[in-house]
């Protein structure tokens, strides 16, 4: 859950639009003749990563169970490791070589980042201030805000250094894969345009995720 409301809606909007182009994408993953059955998991997964994000900085997302996310997170996790262990991918773009092993990885880090995200969350503290009387231990809501929605939680110990980690690590894959949809716009045979929007929707993506976190902190 995210306390600041301005925030609230600009992520919610940033990951309802990703949450919507996986879905596009899942349903039309590639173009004849590409290895579509092994594409629509990866734009569906992503989808639901998205989807799980948006309901994560509402009040409301609390009261999603975290285990069952953390586990399929963790799953998502093995599935795009697996490539690994079965050699290069096929490429979804017809005339394009083969995908290397660790094409998967960025993705894999990316699901892995989320079972964390669902892991951590049940353990986030509310933060402890003194009464008007001298007393800790209460805590005040944030102007115009009451209850749980006014407050603001926040990760302790190795969740919150584990967390500033990945902050600078999905920054840094955001910044990788906004660069590459850069380099990719121009449309050609062998990488057409979507592979542009593919690259700078996962990047939005890991950058949303590096919010979130900072969120948390």
């Amino acid at each position: 859950m995210i306390a600041s409301h301005g925030l609230r809606w600009i992520l919610t909007v940033l990951f309802g639009l990703l949450t919507a182009f996986g879905a596009a994408r899942a349903r039309r993953p590639g173009p004849p003749g590409s290895d579509r059955a092994a594409d629509r998991p990866t734009h569906l997964l992503h989808a639901c990563m998205a989807l799980a994000m948006t309901a994560m900085v509402w009040p409301w997302g609390t009261h999603v169970p975290a285990a069952p996310q953390a586990v399929f997170f963790g799953l998502a996790t093995a599935w795009f490791l697996t490539p690994l262990a079965l050699g290069p991918v096929r490429s979804r773009h017809r005339g394009a070589p083969p995908h290397p092993p660790a094409h998967a990885v960025p993705h894999a880090v990316m699901m892995a980042g989320m079972a964390w995200m669902a892991a951590v969350m049940p353990t986030m503290n509310m933060p402890s201030h003194t009464t008007a009387s001298g007393g800790p231990g209460s805590m005040h809501a944030m102007p115009g805000m009451t209850g749980m929605q006014g407050m603001a939680m926040h990760l302790d110990g190795t969740a919150r250094q584990v967390s500033a980690a990945l902050i600078v690590l999905f920054t840094v894959m955001g910044l990788w894969w906004l660069t590459r949809s850069l380099a990719t716009t121009r449309p050609r045979a062998d990488a057409p345009i979507a592979a542009s929007a593919d690259a700078a929707c996962h990047g939005a993506m890991a950058l949303g995720m590096a919010l979130m976190f900072l969120a948390m902190m």
